[in-house]
């Protein structure tokens, strides 16, 4: 018998979710200066679209007979040619976005009898991203649990990275991957399709839109923990303060800069805020002082994702983002990590041709540089004292 199963989602469900995040703010939102709506209120809306678990979960994906063409975005089956499960990135609830999967076939032709073949077994990892540092420090690190883990399953064997081995990224993954006894295939060095005769994929433990578990937060505090660990100690000098904001303004105009911001950084540093500029200071430097901040506040952006890497044993900051896009991304960061905070949409898209590129559209402010300050200074000060100003 065929029975009809109702749909989860009336629609897309970043949409439906967006809209829920749209009547909170709103409800929230006040005439007078930027209304900061508590990160815990906003975790809350991301329940039934979007996954946490607190538990660690991971699986090990194995197939024999693959056939890896990279630039296709995924491993195929040698027999039927089409897509082997886990070998590739997957985003949006269910995984239903595969941003980078070209084809989810490929014909099998009889000439595979000669393709250049891996011989014992390898790890491929899906997305291996060095030159876009907030999906590395998500998607790609979200893979590197079995290098961090006991994952007895998984031989001693290669390792096959996608990206160019020359970026410290790349050096970083790399080592490692070594350290935990494998041997780093960059697959710029190979054929542009190759057969695997045993294949392992570590499965995804942070996918964009999607879910996020427990593991994520351990893989991504021990590769912080490898970069202080190696990093130039010059690099790694004290924060000179506890209030920390998170600059865009040095940021090329084509990443989302926002007008005005430099005001806004003029205002705080006179109340004793540090600016970081985090695309010009080392990974290490960056960790150090994240991880002495009492606050930490900015206009959304990638360098929030870093927090991921920094330890939580000690007392965690105060998360105080600024935007007008806020991602489901973030929540489930911040609630796997259990960080708290605010959050205020206080800036608009100053110019949108394309939808699709309305995350790197230049913003302008909703409110004066000032009356921003003043909130966000508020906010320090009442963490700082634990009293809240009327």
């Amino acid at each position: 018998m065929i029975q009809h199963r109702a749909a989860k989602w009336a629609e897309s469900p970043v949409s439906e979710w967006r809209r829920t995040l749209e009547s909170l703010l709103c409800c929230e939102a006040q005439k007078q200066g930027p209304t900061f709506v508590s990160l815990d209120q906003l975790k809350q809306t991301i329940t039934g679209y979007f996954e946490v678990a607190s538990h660690e979960e991971s699986f090990v994906y194995q197939h024999a007979m693959a056939v890896v063409q990279p630039s296709l975005g995924a491993a195929y089956s040698y027999d039927s040619g089409i897509a082997l499960a886990g070998s590739y990135l997957r985003r949006m609830p269910n995984g239903m976005q595969t941003p980078h999967c070209h084809q989810f076939y490929i014909e099998p032709v009889w000439h595979w009898q000669g393709i250049d073949a891996i011989e014992g077994p390898c790890i491929y990892l899906p997305f291996a991203c060095f030159n876009n540092f907030g999906h590395f420090v998500t998607e790609t690190i979200s893979y590197l649990w079995a290098f961090t883990e006991s994952a007895s399953e998984i031989p001693s064997c290669q390792v096959i990275i996608g990206g160019s081995s020359d970026h410290d990224l790349a050096r970083l993954v790399a080592q490692l991957i070594e350290t935990a006894g494998h041997q780093v295939v960059f697959e710029q060095d190979l054929p542009s399709r190759f057969l695997a005769e045993q294949l392992y994929i570590p499965s995804s433990t942070f996918s964009l839109h999607n879910k996020v578990n427990a593991l994520y937060l351990k893989t991504a505090q021990a590769i912080g923990r490898l970069i202080t660990k190696t990093a130039n100690k010059k690099d790694a000098a004290s924060s000179s303060s506890s209030l920390i904001y998170l600059s865009r303004s040095k940021l090329p105009t084509s990443l989302r800069t926002i007008l005005g911001e430099n005001e806004i950084e003029a205002n705080l540093a006179k109340r004793g805020w540090q600016i970081l500029h985090p695309e010009q200071m080392p990974l290490d430097a960056q960790l150090n002082a994240y991880s002495q901040a009492s606050v930490i506040a900015g206009f959304e952006g990638s360098a929030f994702h870093a927090l991921a890497m920094c330890e939580t044993s000690t007392k965690s900051p105060l998360i105080v983002m600024m935007g007008d896009a806020l991602s489901p991304d973030f929540l489930m960061q911040f609630s796997c990590q259990g960080l708290n905070g605010y959050y205020a949409r206080c800036s608009t898209p100053q110019n949108v041709k394309d939808i699709g590129d309305l995350h790197i559209e230049t913003r302008q402010l909703d409110y004066s540089p000032k009356e921003i300050t003043d909130t966000v200074h508020r906010l320090a000060l009442e963490e700082l004292n634990n009293v809240k100003f009327l």
